[in-house]
């Protein structure tokens, strides 16, 4: 399976590193990145692997994953298309992810119905310079991810929760602003909401 996009980057006064390569994810991916999830958050925060085949089987298109050059992987990106009740209900704050049934989301046949996206996960596992290629080659990926799920003009709003300091710090730098606080929602974390169109601008490269 070819990537979406190879995406290589040398930091400045820096020797090159690897490149990061994004790939849409396998079946057999499923239960590495459950693993991963539990790893890396806690809690109702982790999403249990059957949960995660069950919007899988439902809907595969914005299911991803990061690779290094020689193959390993590093990380992943999990954008679910729901139905426009399901987006209502998270934005009261009443529905956490782990109550997302598979139901809930557009099958691939739906895609022209789709007007809004749900950032489930962003999940690397690496720190430091790595974590950095990975997170430009999202940025560097992100229409091209979109538009595999449905088409990129359909798309009026992205929705996200952060579940780290550091995933906030990201959607804002982003672009991304808090829709609600986290007191305000059952899962404690703060939602953030972003403009398709402003998103797409804030992206310095996607050629």
């Amino acid at each position: 399976m070819k990537p979406i996009r190879k995406f290589s980057d040398i930091i400045k006064n820096a020797e090159p590193i690897n490149a990061v390569n994004v790939y849409p994810a396998s079946i057999d991916d499923i239960g590495w990145i459950a693993q991963l999830e539990s790893e890396l958050f806690t809690g109702k925060d982790v999403i249990p692997v059957e949960q995660l085949l069950e919007w899988y089987k439902i809907n595969q298109t914005g299911f991803f994953i990061f690779k290094t050059e020689d193959g390993k992987r590093i990380g992943h990106i999990d954008i679910l298309p729901l139905r426009p009740q399901i987006i209502k209900s998270i934005l009261a704050g009443e529905l956490i992810e782990r109550e997302i049934k598979g139901i809930y989301l557009y099958t691939p046949n739906e895609k022209n119905l789709i007007k809004n996206l749900y950032i489930e996960c962003v999940a690397i596992k690496p720190t430091g310079r790595i974590r950095a290629i990975a997170l430009q080659s999202f940025l560097s990926n992100f229409s091209s991810m979109v538009s595999n799920i449905c088409p990129v003009d359909n798309i009026e709003k992205i929705f996200a929760v952060a579940a780290t300091k550091q995933g906030e710090q990201f959607m804002k730098n982003f672009g991304f602003t808090v829709a609600q606080e986290e007191d305000k929602r059952k899962d404690g974390h703060k939602l953030f909401v972003g403009d398709m169109k402003t998103l797409l601008l804030r992206i310095p490269d996607q050629s």
